[in-house]
Order: structure tokens, then sequence, then C-alpha cells
């Protein structure tokens, strides 16, 4: 699992909410989100807008998303 998947999936069970409520929040479409926190999306493609839409969704901020990504992707 990369430190992306993990700091979503993180933070969206200490919140106790679901992905469709990800979603609601302002995230971006559940499917992603369930594909980013399963690690079978691509991190390496995420642009600005998912990832201010997922900071809105998580109540995180960009910048932390943007980081967890980074590591992510340098691992591999």
């Amino acid at each position: 699992m990369s430190a992306l998947s993990k700091m979503l999936r993180a933070k969206r069970k200490r919140l106790g909410i679901t992905t469709r409520e990800v979603t609601e929040n302002g995230g971006p479409n559940r499917s992603y989100v369930c594909n980013l926190e399963n690690a079978t999306s691509n991190s390496e493609n995420l642009t600005i807008k998912t990832i201010k839409q997922l900071a809105k969704g998580l109540g995180l901020s960009g910048v932390a998303i943007y980081k967890a990504a980074a590591r992510t992707v340098k691992a591999n």
C-alpha cells in the first residue's frame, strides 16, 4: 500500500466516514477515492483539482496530500 493510500484511508477512518461521504463533502467521485485508497489509481496523475477535492472531502491540506503522493512516486 502506498503512502498516499495509507494516509487517505487512515484520515477517512478517523473521521468515521465512507468514501461516498468524502464525495459528498466535496471530494472526487467515490470510485476514484476507492481506487486511490486501494492503490489501483496512479498517484503520479493527480491533478491540482483532484488534490483540492481530496483536501476538501477529508479536511486535509492540499500540501499533505501532495507530499504523500510525492513519497509514493519516489518509492516506486
